[in-house]
């Protein structure tokens, strides 16, 4: 019994050693089919990156070939390391690189068997006999495979081809710099046309169109999917439309009037009387529904301005100036009780003088901070108060008076005012005011269009004969007719913007520059120079008309001779910005086929205007051309100061 018992320990041993070496042997595989698969993974990721220096690939394609490359190790080693090895597969290894002869696969098989007790016994002893004292462990040693070392020549190959640059063509840089130009510029048209819509949603249809086309044309420019002449010209067919829309709008009756006043004086035109009722009620509230003198208040203002200016240069060293705490001491006590006639509260000049009563700076400037806080905000509040008192001066009393000088708004508030009372029963004398008053308004309603005209005549024949409901109608009609027309000239302004923003994109993606290289050259003269306003006939500051959608007002002409600007460095004529389109053209595309040898467009101007069509080839043109400019320069028919740039222009057209 003893001796079974024996048997069976020993026995327990060689399988736990069978284990251990199935583990081990399994692992080793892992291992090795890691290596192959780094060396595997270093020959695609060199490849990769050699397709991706040679070939105009996208970055997206370096990473995801990265990802795919560094994934090949791992599953390369799990697809290796998949299998578990049995105890009799790793007994034939065993016999195999120890020279077993067999015995100690044979004593695995025969100990799954049920029969032949004493037969397995005796093959279990003479296997683990036979085991014992060899060394196993020698046989699977950890070590780098010869994989290892092809990977790490491949991955030196990789590295040293990262340093290398990456070729690209000429059109490729281009095609990819249109594209992130064309992202750029859709995600600011789609931001500008989505801010418009959000803010107010346009009153006609035409226009809500346009302006959710030219949003859905900046997502199709931000996926970059669309080439560089095919932007250009949906660019130009929504810019068209929105133009087309524009004019569209402008032939409504009535709107060109409007629209004048509005462009006039928009600071009396826009005066809405109810609305400055209301926020001149809210700031009287504001002030205490007290009058303040804004010049007093403006002085209380700046001298505590002053003496928290003061305390903060002294800083801690208040304390050690006596003669300095008992001269700001006095001027808080006059400014407290300045201020106590004005009616303000004087709490925070109170903790002023008591903080410095007890020499504590910091709740000195503290409290001063604080009143010169509350001034400011009164002294805002008060003139806020006086502008929109003078705004309510401007405007016009009678409906007359207000339709001849264009103040729309305050005509339809009259309008309505005059509803109310047409309604709620005007006495007959008011009946005969109103109806005094609706027809002398007929005769200025003209500019704004038939209907406005009409509706007014309706109803001062109304309220004369007395029928007030009628009237009332007819008024309402001519109010609505009037906001009809505030919605068109709002329309109108957002359709103006959105093509600006069109006709920006377009000087974008045709100079290939960025939305705000675009913007600093529009805020630029032709020669660089900062220019604001960008109209009138100053020295190299003109006005460049292509770039906005009203023409610059004629300021007449200027002689410019003997200014100099000491800012500036002087220029040539051709001395210009390089970096600036040629002529500040906008890009645009011609409509049309040109073939060869056919006619040329042409446009007949003033003077002599020969008709037909010309055969003549350019570069006889552009000889007899060169021939005259040369006689005219001789006969000192072009002064000497442009002869040199003359000469220049027609010399290079050869």
């Amino acid at each position: 019994m003893e001796a079974a018992g024996e048997d069976a320990a020993e026995w327990a041993d060689v399988e736990c050693l069978l284990r251990k070496a199935a583990r081990r042997r399994r692992a080793l595989r892992a291992w090795e089919g890691f290596w192959k698969g780094f060396w595997a993974g270093a020959a695609a990721w060199l490849a990769c990156l050699a397709a991706f220096k040679a070939l105009p690939l996208p970055w997206s394609f370096l990473g995801w070939s990265a990802a795919v490359c560094g994934a090949i190790p791992a599953v390369w080693a799990a697809w290796a390391g998949r299998r578990i090895e049995s105890l009799w597969e790793t007994s034939r290894w065993l016999d195999r690189r120890l020279g077993l002869e067999e015995r100690l696969a044979t004593a695995v098989e025969w100990s799954a068997r049920a029969s032949g007790a004493e037969w397995t016994a005796l093959l279990r002893r003479e296997a683990a006999r036979r085991l014992r004292g060899r060394d196993w462990r020698g046989l699977l040693p950890l070590r780098l495979p010869a994989a290892a070392r092809r990977a790490a020549v491949a991955l030196a190959l990789a590295t040293v081809l990262g340093f290398v640059p990456e070729y690209r063509s000429q059109a490729y840089r281009a095609r990819v710099e249109d594209q992130g130009i064309a992202r750029e510029v859709g995600r600011r048209l789609v931001e500008t046309t989505q801010r418009s819509l959000q803010r107010r949603r346009p009153a006609l249809q035409a226009v809500r169109k346009n302006l959710e086309r030219a949003q859905e044309l900046g997502k199709r420019l931000e996926t970059g999917k669309m080439t560089r002449e095919r932007a250009l010209d949906e660019l130009a067919k929504a810019a068209e439309q929105l133009r087309k829309t524009l004019e569209k709008t402008a032939k409504t009756p009535g709107f060109q009037a409007v629209n004048r006043a509005l462009q006039a004086n928009p600071s009396r035109a826009q005066l809405d009387p109810q609305q400055i009722s209301r926020r001149m009620a809210a700031l009287e509230k504001e002030l205490g529904n007290r009058s303040l003198d804004l010049k007093q208040l403006e002085a209380l203002q700046q001298a505590t301005a002053e003496l928290r200016r003061r305390a903060a240069q002294a800083g801690a060293s208040l304390t050690q100036k006596p003669a300095l705490m008992a001269a700001m001491s006095e001027e808080l006590a006059a400014l407290a009780e300045e201020a106590a006639k004005m009616g303000l509260s004087t709490e925070a000049l109170k903790k002023a003088i008591e903080a410095l009563r007890q020499a504590k700076p910091d709740q000195l400037l503290k409290a001063l901070d604080a009143a010169s806080i509350d001034l400011e905000k009164l002294l805002q509040a008060a003139k806020k108060l006086e502008q929109l008192k003078a705004a309510a001066a401007q405007i016009a009393k009678t409906l007359p008076e207000q339709l001849a000088k264009g103040q729309v708004p305050a005509a339809i508030g009259r309008m309505r005012w005059m509803t109310r009372r047409l309604r709620g029963g005007a006495t007959a004398k008011e009946l005969q005011a109103l109806a005094k008053e609706i027809g002398d308004a007929v005769g200025q309603a003209g500019p704004y269009g038939p209907e406005v005209k009409e509706a007014l005549a309706q109803a001062a024949r109304k309220a004369a004969a007395g029928e007030r409901a009628e009237a009332a109608k007819a008024l309402e009609k001519a109010a609505k007719a009037l906001e009809r027309l505030l919605e068109q000239i709002k329309d109108a302004q957002q359709c103006q913007a959105a093509l600006a923003a069109l006709q920006r994109a377009q000087m974008c993606i045709g100079n290939r520059w960025s939305w705000s290289q675009c913007q600093a050259a529009m805020n630029m003269s032709p020669f660089g120079v900062p220019n604001a306003n960008r109209i009138g006939p100053g020295v190299g500051t003109w006005s460049d008309g292509s770039l906005k959608l009203n023409k610059p007002p004629n300021t007449g002409m200027a002689d410019n001779s003997g200014f100099k600007r000491p800012e500036m460095t002087p220029r040539g004529i051709s001395e210009r910005n390089a970096s600036l389109p040629q002529d500040r053209l906008l890009p645009t595309r011609v409509k049309g086929q040109f073939q060869p040898g056919g006619p040329v467009a042409s446009v007949s101007l003033r003077g002599l205007s020969l008709r037909g069509e010309s055969r003549a080839a350019v570069k006889q043109v552009i000889e007899a051309a060169q021939e005259e400019a040369q006689r005219a320069m001789t006969e000192e028919e072009i002064p000497r100061l442009y002869q040199s740039a003359v000469k220049a222009y027609f010399d290079q057209l050869q």
